[in-house]
């Protein structure tokens, strides 16, 4: 198996979120995309402005996004 690793905000919107947007994920990680998606244009939109300078709105959007992402795919043991 290989795996693609992309950190750079920049590239996770302009390249990555486009090209699956483009060619959309058939799968139950579809919704995962979405949630993912909408975060990083969150962090994008800051422009490594870091976390603290996020308004109350965005944060709680963030914390929203990712509380649901990979969600009732897995149980922790």
């Amino acid at each position: 198996m290989q795996y693609l690793s992309v950190r750079n905000k920049e590239d996770l919107q302009l390249k990555i979120i486009p090209f699956f947007t483009k060619y959309s994920i058939n799968s139950e990680k579809h919704s995962d995309f979405i949630h993912f998606s909408s975060a990083v244009s969150i962090l994008y939109e800051n422009k490594g402005k870091g976390l603290k300078n996020l308004t109350q709105e965005q944060r709680e959007h963030l914390d929203f996004c990712i509380s649901q992402m990979n969600k009732n795919r897995y149980s922790p043991s």
